[in-house]
């Protein structure tokens, strides 16, 4: 009985302290594709929403969705009959740094990324695993909002070879977007 009390105090005293937290941020993104992607398309946007929870004041968990988009690019030229979209659901997790006025962390995104690519008469999708290592800061503007930036380094990992007319998609897709928004806490 002992054990069950000291075990119920001691859970009951380390979330006492803990402070937890729910925040959504609603972000909106500048898109630059990387490796092969860089090859076929230009620069794109994006927008998305994070769901955290902050389980003390240093450590957060949640889950994040989002949309990018990017025209089909040849030697400068953009092609608005092609298109892709990316859209990653994922799980995160972030470690943030102590400060008082400027906060930067580190975090890990990873989950499922639906691949779509939208040409005349050709319509695929696809999903696969990816993962997104982030760096980026939250500013703090009152006790219920943070400013929010950071840039992600997408990796979205495919197992097969993507045919689209005469180019094949084979490599793993990689995008780094730079995300601001601004992070409203519950």
């Amino acid at each position: 009985m002992k054990k069950i009390l000291f075990t119920i105090c001691f859970m009951t005293g380390l979330f006492a302290t803990a402070q937890a937290q729910m925040s959504v941020t609603p972000r909106a993104s500048l898109a630059m594709p990387q490796g092969l992607l860089d090859n076929v398309a230009g620069n794109g946007f994006g927008y998305g929403l994070d769901l955290d929870y902050a389980i003390n004041d240093n450590l957060r968990v949640g889950a994040s969705a989002g949309q990018y988009r990017f025209n089909a690019e040849v030697f400068g030229f953009t092609i608005n009959a092609i298109d892709f979209a990316i859209t990653p659901i994922t799980a995160s997790i972030k470690y943030v740094l102590p400060g008082v006025s400027l906060r930067p962390y580190i975090g890990l995104e990873g989950g499922m990324y639906n691949f779509r690519v939208g040409a005349a008469g050709f319509n695929t999708s696809r999903q696969y695993f990816g993962l997104a290592p982030s760096l980026g800061v939250l500013y703090p503007i009152n006790e219920r909002m943070d400013f929010f930036a950071n840039a992600q380094y997408h990796i979205m990992y495919l197992n097969e070879t993507i045919p689209i007319a005469d180019f094949n998609i084979n490599q793993d897709i990689k995008f780094i977007p730079v995300n601001i928004g601004f992070s409203f806490k519950f």
